[in-house]
C-alpha cells in the first residue's frame, strides 16, 4: 500500500491506545490490537472503512471533500486528527470521549493526537498491504 508511516510515533500511538482506554471500545486487528466491541475495529478508519455501515468517520471524510480516502490517505491523515480534535455533533460518543481526554491530557492535540493518527495510518498500511 502506499500509505507512509513513521514507525516510533505509531508506537507511542500504540502505548497511548492503551492507556487512553481506546481499547475499551476499539480494536485494531490489522496490528493484532484486541478490544471492546462496542466501537468499530479502527484497521480501517484511514480509508474511510471501520467496517460499519453508516460509518461516521466515512460521513466526516465527504463532508470534507474527500471521497476516496484511499487516493490520498496523506489528506485523510489530516482530516482524522481535525476529527479528534473537534469530532462533529453527530459523532457523540467520541465528542464526549474527546472532551474528557482535552481535560485530562493538556497536550491532547500536539501529542495524543498526532501519535493515535500514525497508529492508524500503520493500521491501515497493514490492512491493505
Amino acid at each position: 500500500s502506499g500509505i507512509k508511516y513513521d514507525p516510533q510515533l505509531a508506537e507511542k500511538g500504540k502505548q497511548y491506545f492503551s492507556e487512553i482506554g481506546c481499547t475499551a471500545c476499539h480494536s485494531i486487528k490489522s496490528l493484532g490490537i484486541s478490544g471492546g466491541a462496542v466501537g468499530p475495529d479502527l484497521s480501517k478508519t484511514l480509508l474511510g472503512n471501520p467496517g460499519a455501515g453508516g460509518s461516521v468517520i466515512g460521513r466526516f471524510f465527504k463532508e470534507k471533500g474527500l471521497e476516496n480516502p484511499a487516493a490520498d490517505p496523506q489528506k485523510a491523515a489530516e482530516l482524522l486528527k481535525e476529527y479528534l480534535i473537534n469530532p462533529p455533533q453527530y459523532s457523540t460518543t467520541m465528542k464526549t470521549q474527546v472532551q474528557a481526554y482535552k481535560a485530562t491530557y493538556s497536550n491532547w492535540a500536539t501529542d495524543q493526537v498526532p501519535a493515535l493518527v500514525e497508529l492508524l495510518k500503520e493500521a491501515a498500511a497493514k490492512a491493505s498491504g
